[in-house]
């Protein structure tokens, strides 16, 4: 599915465990300003492909939509851990707990960070 870069689009993946992916075009999401006079609307294209490989080609090279990486991702990122708050806090996140638990992880632990992740678990079903 290819959506337009111009809508203003929010995505919900697996809500309330209903095994569906549901797209919306709400105005003042990304550059829209709440209360503005905005139409909103919602235009994709469904497109199909034997396998994966060949939609990420069309997409990539034929498309035109897409830039190809100029760069590699820093080498930290495969090499260093990924911290996520959810394995320690669950839900409830302050700024508080942030701020400790990445001061314990550099400072009391030893370890870098080449990413961390505040999660609390902001959607009720997994996806």
């Amino acid at each position: 599915i290819f959506v337009d870069e111009d809508v203003p689009l929010q995505v919900s993946i697996n809500e309330s465990k209903s095994n569906q992916i549901c797209f919306r075009s709400l105005p003042y999401s990304l550059n829209c300003l709440p209360g503005a006079s905005v139409e909103s609307y919602l235009r994709y294209t469904v497109c199909g492909f034997e396998n994966i490989s060949m939609a990420s080609q069309f997409f990539l090279q034929e498309s035109g939509s897409f830039d190809l990486p100029q760069t590699n991702p820093a080498w930290s990122v495969f090499l260093n851990p990924i911290w996520s708050t959810w394995a320690v806090f669950k839900e409830n996140i302050t700024q508080d707990k942030v701020i400790e638990f990445a001061t314990n992880i550099t400072s009391l632990y030893g370890y870098p960070i080449s990413q961390f992740e505040i999660d609390d678990g902001y959607t009720d079903a997994y996806g």
